[in-house]
C-alpha cells in the first residue's frame, strides 16, 4: 500500500503565521476592549439616569410640590441620595477624595488639556463606584430654568476624561409647558449662548470636546447614547 505525505507547515512557516495572528491581535483587540467599555459605561450612565429620573418623580408626588428647590433633593441632596442609592461614602471634603481626584489638575478634555471642575461637598460615591453630586448653584452654563448633575462613571480612577466617564446631564427645577420643560426630569440641556448657528449639533462638538461637559451629554443624547457619539459626522 502506498502512503500519501500529509502537508505540513514547516516551523519558520508556523513561526511566520503565528507573528502575524499576533500583530493583528496586537492592533485589533485594543480597540475591541475599548468598544467595550464604552458601551458598559454608558449603559452604566443611562441607568444611573433612569433610576434618578424615577427617584425624583416618586418624591415629587409624594411631597405634592412643583418647583425642585422646596423638596430635600435641593436643599439636603446628600440625604435624597442617601435614600435612593446604595452609597457608599458622602464627599464632604476638599479633592483629591473618595469621589474626585485633583479638581483643578486631574481631569482633562477630550482634546487632551487639563481642566478644572466644580463639585460640591455633597456627593455620594455609590458601591459600584459611580459618583452622583447635585452642583444646585453652578447654573452659568446651563439651560435657564435647570441645574447641573455630576455623574462620574469611576470617581477618582482614570481616565477622567470631561464627556467620557464625567458627564453632566440637567436637573428641570420647574416645568415650563411653552419649553416643554418638566419638573424633575434629568436629561440633557445647553444654555442658548452655547450653540452657534442654531441648535446644529456638528457646530457644538468642537465645545463638547473643548470641555463643555453639559453639551457633551446633549450630544450624547441627541445620538440616542450613541458610544461613539464624538466621532459621528453630524
Amino acid at each position: 500500500m502506498i502512503k500519501m505525505k500529509k502537508p505540513a507547515f514547516t516551523l519558520s512557516e508556523a513561526l511566520v503565521t503565528l507573528s502575524i495572528i499576533g500583530v493583528l491581535g496586537a492592533i485589533v483587540l485594543p480597540g475591541i476592549i475599548k468598544d467595550s467599555i464604552n458601551k458598559a459605561n454608558i449603559a452604566l450612565l443611562q441607568s444611573t439616569v433612569s433610576q434618578l429620573n424615577d427617584a425624583i418623580q416618586t418624591e415629587l408626588v409624594r411631597t405634592n410640590v412643583t418647583n425642585i428647590e422646596d423638596t430635600i433633593i435641593y436643599k439636603k441632596p446628600d440625604v435624597f441620595l442617601q435614600r435612593t442609592f446604595d452609597v457608599a461614602e458622602i464627599c464632604s471634603s476638599n479633592s483629591p477624595n473618595s469621589c474626585y481626584a485633583n479638581t483643578s489638575t486631574g481631569y482633562k478634555t477630550v482634546n487632551g488639556t487639563t481642566s478644572s471642575i466644580v463639585y460640591s461637598k455633597k456627593a455620594a460615591l455609590l458601591t459600584n463606584g459611580v459618583v452622583i453630586d447635585f452642583l444646585t448653584t453652578n447654573t452659568t452654563s446651563t439651560e435657564e430654568g435647570h441645574f447641573p448633575i455630576s455623574i462620574d462613571l469611576n470617581g477618582p480612577k482614570g481616565p477622567n476624561i470631561l464627556g467620557v466617564d464625567r458627564h453632566l446631564p440637567c436637573l428641570a427645577k420647574t416645568s415650563d409647558t411653552k419649553k416643554g420643560r418638566q419638573v424633575g426630569t434629568v436629561g440633557g440641556c445647553v444654555r442658548a449662548s452655547a450653540k452657534e448657528n442654531g441648535t446644529e449639533n456638528s457646530s457644538l462638538i468642537t465645545k463638547c470636546k473643548a470641555g463643555n461637559t453639559e453639551v457633551c451629554y446633549y450630544l450624547l443624547e441627541q445620538t440616542g447614547f450613541d458610544p461613539n457619539y464624538l466621532n459621528l459626522t453630524y
